[in-house]
């Protein structure tokens, strides 16, 4: 899943709800800062979902988790890959992280 970058160096952070392994797909987004301001709002680009979804097939640290991704001059960098019990939503879709992570669990126990 994803998580929050606080820096402000960073043009367009988001907080990715997090790619689960089975298929590697970021579930839900937040873009929480926009040039050095607050700005909570639900979703991001989809260069930025793509961005996240593509390093997910190269390494996950954890099933489920969290990914803070920001978008310096013309490139995406990964700020911070972390547990979800850290992360802050701000304008992610709560409801579908809890559809999606309680169905995961419920999977990996029966």
């Amino acid at each position: 899943m994803g998580g929050t970058a606080k820096s402000d160096q960073y043009r367009r952070p988001g907080t990715l709800g997090g790619c689960l392994p089975d298929d590697g797909k970021v579930i839900t987004a937040s873009k929480y800062r926009t040039y050095f301001k607050l700005t909570k709002e639900r979703g991001c680009p989809f260069a930025v979902i793509d961005f996240a979804e593509n390093r997910c097939r190269e390494y996950t640290p954890h099933a489920v988790f969290v990914m803070d991704v920001c978008e310096t001059g013309d490139d995406f960098y990964i700020v911070e890959c972390g547990c979800m019990n850290a992360a802050g939503f701000y304008k992610a879709d709560i409801d579908v992280i809890v559809q999606v992570v309680t169905a995961y669990f419920l999977s990996v126990v029966h």
